[in-house]
C-alpha cells in the first residue's frame, strides 16, 4: 500500500490557519500511514499545501519547515504544523496536502474549505453590536441583517462542503456588501 496524505486546515479565531497532519501511523485499519511498508514520518523530505482558488489560480504554501524531522514524543498519529497567515482572496478553495521523500511524492484527496476571515470577523462584530441596539428602533433590522449575514456564511461553507465553487463569488461579494454596509 502507498502513504497517502490525510490533512484538516482550522481557521482560528486570530486568522491564523492550521494544517494539521491527520494520515497517522500504519495498521491493518489505516494502511495509508507512515510507518513500514510505506514510508515513515522521518522520510519526508517536502511538505506543502496546494491550494486553487474558484477562478483556477494555484497558491502553494511550503509547510517544510514546520514537518517534524523525527516522531514527535507526543506523536499519536498527528501532529500540527506552525500557524500560517494565508494570504489571498476570500474565497472557496481547493485544497490538497503534498508529501515528498526523495523519491516519491504523495497527495492527499482534494477538500473544499473557506477562507475569508475579514468576512467571518464582520459577521461576529455585527452579532457582538446587537447589545448596543437593543433600544434601538432598528434592533428588529440589525437582528435580520445578522441573521442573512449568518445564513449566507453557512451556505457558503456547505457549498464548499460539497466542493462547489462556482456559485460561491455571489454569495461573498453579498456577504462583504453587508458587513461593509454594517
Amino acid at each position: 500500500m502507498a502513504l497517502i496524505p490525510k490533512f484538516t486546515l482550522e481557521v482560528k479565531q486570530d486568522k491564523t490557519y492550521v494544517i494539521s497532519d491527520k494520515t497517522g501511523v500504519y495498521s491493518s485499519s489505516n494502511t495509508g500511514g507512515y510507518g513500514s511498508p510505506n514510508d515513515e514520518l522521518t522520510d519526508v523530505t517536502k511538505a506543502s499545501i496546494e491550494m486553487i482558488d474558484s477562478q483556477g489560480t494555484l497558491t502553494i504554501v511550503d509547510l517544510t519547515n514546520s514537518f517534524p524531522s523525527a516522531y514527535p514524543s507526543y506523536y499519536n498519529g498527528e501532529f500540527n504544523h506552525t500557524p500560517l497567515v494565508l494570504t489571498g482572496n476570500q474565497d472557496v478553495y481547493k485544497v490538497r496536502y503534498k508529501v515528498e521523500t526523495s523519491t516519491l511524492t504523495y497527495f492527499s484527496a482534494y477538500s473544499y474549505y473557506v477562507i475569508a476571515p475579514s468576512i467571518r470577523e464582520g459577521i461576529d462584530k455585527m452579532f457582538a453590536k446587537i447589545e448596543d441596539k437593543i433600544n434601538s428602533f432598528d434592533l428588529a433590522h440589525w437582528v435580520d441583517d445578522c441573521n442573512v449575514a449568518e445564513g449566507l456564511w453557512q451556505g457558503l461553507e456547505s457549498l464548499a462542503a460539497l466542493g462547489d465553487q462556482n456559485n460561491t463569488s455571489a454569495i461573498i461579494a453579498k456577504l462583504q456588501r453587508i458587513i461593509e454596509f454594517e
